[in-house]
């Protein structure tokens, strides 16, 4: 998903020009969570398998260095849909959290549940700050 690296500020010129990074940071200075909202969407026959298999992967990446937050999230209308908030202090530690043997391991184990590919869209975490 792309996003503007500027801030639109109507009629501004200069103002304009400064990345969003620039303003926040006056206000954010522990720096940005890193953060990943990854919906999901698994196949009926495989929710359960999918629930114990994201259980084992949250108890490991929240054990990762850098990790801030891993929170699997079920919807109440629809419970093939998942959502998984993850948040690290870094992007250096959400990169690496793709490389563990858990992450992998899951991964490949879910490949044929999903009723359609995961999609993932990242965003700065504000508040609280990462420290």
């Amino acid at each position: 998903v792309a996003r503007p690296s500027t801030l639109p500020l109507d009629g501004c010129p200069i103002m304009g020009l400064i990345e969003r990074r620039d303003i926040t940071a006056r206000f954010h200075p522990g720096g940005f969570m890193y953060v990943t909202v990854v919906y999901i969407h698994v196949r009926p026959e495989h929710v359960a398998d999918f629930v114990e298999s994201i259980r084992e992967n949250h108890e490991n990446s929240v054990r990762e260095p850098g990790n801030l937050r891993f929170d699997i999230l079920q919807s109440v209308d629809d419970p093939t849909r998942f959502i998984a908030y993850e948040a690290y202090r870094d992007e250096a530690s959400a990169k690496s959290h793709k490389e563990t043997v858990h992450y992998l391991a899951w991964r490949d184990k879910v490949a044929d549940w999903m009723a359609e590919p995961r999609q993932g869209v990242r965003y700065d975490g504000l508040f609280p700050a990462a420290r």
